[in-house]
C-alpha cells in the first residue's frame, strides 16, 4: 500500500509542480499528521489497542477511497498537491499501527533479536511492488494505483484482526496503563529528558528525510522528464532500496547490534548520511559529470531508506522499550505522530526559505544537512548514556514484580 501511494503521489506532484515544493507539504504536514494523531490519541485514549488499530486503518482506507474519487471525477491541481502529504500521513499512521504492536508484544530482548524481522515484510511488498509498477501501468494509469493500496489495506485489516485475536490477552487496557493514561497527555512525555532527547535526533532524521527527499526528486525529473519513465524509475528504486532493507532486516540488524551496541545504531545515519551529503556537494562544486552526481545522489539516498528502516527506527524503538508500558507506546505516538510532523514542518520552512528565497540548491542545502547530522551524533552519545541508566532501572522494577507476585 505504502509503496502503490509514494509513486502515485509523487510521480503526478513532480509531472505538475516542481521539487521545492515538496517543502510546502512538509510545513502543511506539521499542522495535518499533528492533529490526526491528537485526535486518535484522544479517541483511542481509554479502549484497548484493537480498537486502536482498527481507527488507524479505517481512516486510511477513507483517505484512499476519497482520493482515488477525487481523482477521478477532476483534475483540479489542488487534490494532486495533496496527494505527498496523504502519503505522508499514511505512512506515518501505517508505523503507528505496526509499533502499537511492536511495543506492547515485545519485550527488550525480543525487540533487539527479532524487530527487523518483523518489519522485514514491508519492504518485501515494496520489492514486489515496486518491480511489478512497469507492468501494472501497462494496463492502468498512474492514479489506479490508489485503488491496488486499497486492497492492499484492507488484507492489512484481516492480519490485524487475527494478530489482535491471538494475542488479546496482551492488547487490553491493563491498571497501570489507566492510571498513567490519567496522569497526563501525550504532549506530557516532553518533560522526560530521555525522551526530549530521543525527538531532537528523530527531528535530525526528518530534515535528513525532506532535504534528501527534495534533492533526490529534483535530479529524478530531470533525468526523467518523462511520466511514465520517471515512475518507472522510481518503482525501481523502490524496488532495490526495499531489497537491500529486507536484506538488510533480515540478516544484519541483530549481528549488528551484537557486534557494535546500541551507540553504534544511533550514530549509522547521521555517520553516512554526512558523508553523502558532503559528497555531493563536493562533487557539484568540482564540475564533476551530472552522471557520477546523480549516481551519488542516488546511492545516497538509497542508504537513507535502508538506514531508517533498517537500523535507526528498530533502533529507536528500542530506547523507548526501558520505558513502562503506557509510556512506550504514547512514546512511539509521540515520534510518529507529533515529533515527525513538527520537525517535517520546520524542515519545510527551512528548505522553503533556502530554495526560494536564497534560490539555493541542492548540494549548498546538503551541507547544512551533513551539519545537522553532527549535531545528532553528539546527542546520541548522550541518549546511549541514558538509555543504559535507564534500562537498569526498568530491569529492578520488573525483576521485582515478577518475584512478588510469585
Amino acid at each position: 500500500s505504502i509503496g502503490m501511494i509514494r509513486v502515485c503521489a509523487f510521480t503526478l506532484f513532480l509531472e505538475n509542480f516542481g521539487s521545492e515544493r515538496l517543502a510546502l507539504v512538509a510545513i502543511l504536514l506539521a499542522i495535518t499528521g499533528t492533529v490526526v494523531t491528537l485526535v486518535i490519541e484522544r479517541f483511542t485514549q481509554r479502549f484497548s489497542v484493537g480498537v486502536r488499530l482498527y481507527t488507524i486503518l479505517g481512516t486510511v482506507i477513507f483517505g484512499l477511497i476519497a482520493f482515488r474519487i477525487l481523482l477521478g471525477i477532476s483534475d483540479n491541481k489542488a487534490i494532486i498537491f495533496g496527494l505527498p502529504l496523504f502519503f505522508e500521513i499514511t505512512y506515518m499512521l501505517f508505523s503507528l499501527q505496526y509499533l502499537a504492536l511492536l511495543s506492547r508484544l515485545m519485550n527488550v530482548r525480543q525487540t533487539k533479536r527479532l524487530s527487523g524481522l518483523a518489519r522485514s515484510g514491508e519492504f518485501l511488498a515494496e520489492m514486489v511492488g515496486g518491480l511489478s509498477i512497469a507492468l501494472l501501468l501497462r494496463f492502468v494509469d498512474v492514479v489506479d494505483l490508489l485503488a491496488v493500496a486499497i486492497v492492499a489495506t484492507l488484507l492489512v485489516v484481516v492480519i490485524v484482526r487475527r494478530t489482535i485475536k491471538r494475542f488479546s490477552g496482551r492488547l487490553v487496557l491493563t491498571n497501570e496503563d489507566l492510571s498513567e493514561s490519567d496522569q497526563g497527555h501525550l504532549l506530557g512525555l516532553l518533560r522526560l529528558r530521555y525522551v526530549r532527547l530521543i525527538g531532537l535526533c528523530y527531528g535530525a532524521y526528518i530534515f535528513a528525510y525532506f532535504f534528501l527527499d527534495v534533492a533526490f526528486y529534483d535530479y529524478a525529473s530531470q533525468k526523467y522528464p518523462n511520466q511514465i519513465q520517471l515512475a518507472e524509475f522510481l518503482g525501481q528504486f523502490f524496488a532495490m532500496t526495499g531489497f537491500a532493507t529486507l536484506f538488510a532486516m533480515v540478516f544484519l540488524f541483530a549481528p549488528f547490534l551484537r557486534r557494535f551496541g546500541i551507540l553504534a545504531a544511533v550514530l549509522a545515519f547521521p555517520i553516512v548520511i554526512a558523508t553523502g551529503s558532503i559528497a555531493v556537494s563536493l562533487l557539484e562544486i568540482t564540475d564533476a559529470s551530472v552522471a557520477i552526481i546523480f549516481i551519488v545522489m542516488v546511492a545516497t539516498n538509497g542508504c537513507r531508506f535502508v538506514l531508517q528502516s533498517a537500523i535507526w527506527r528498530p533502533t529507536w524503538a528500542i530506547l523507548f522499550q526501558v520505558l513502562s508500558d503506557r509510556q512506550r507506546m504514547q512514546g512511539t505516538s509521540l515520534i510518529e505522530g507529533v515529533v515527525d510532523p513538527f520537525f517535517g514542518g520546520v524542515a519545510g520552512v527551512c528548505l522553503y526559505f533556502l530554495s526560494d528565497y536564497l534560490q539555493w540548491e541542492p548540494q549548498r542545502f546538503l551541507l547544512i544537512l551533513a551539519a545537522i547530522m553532527v549535531l545528532w551524533i553528539a546527542l546520541g552519545m548522550i541518549i546511549h548514556r541514558m538509555y543504559l541508566a535507564n534500562l537498569v532501572v526498568s530491569l529492578q522494577k520488573r525483576k521485582l514484580g515478577e518475584l512478588s507476585l510469585k
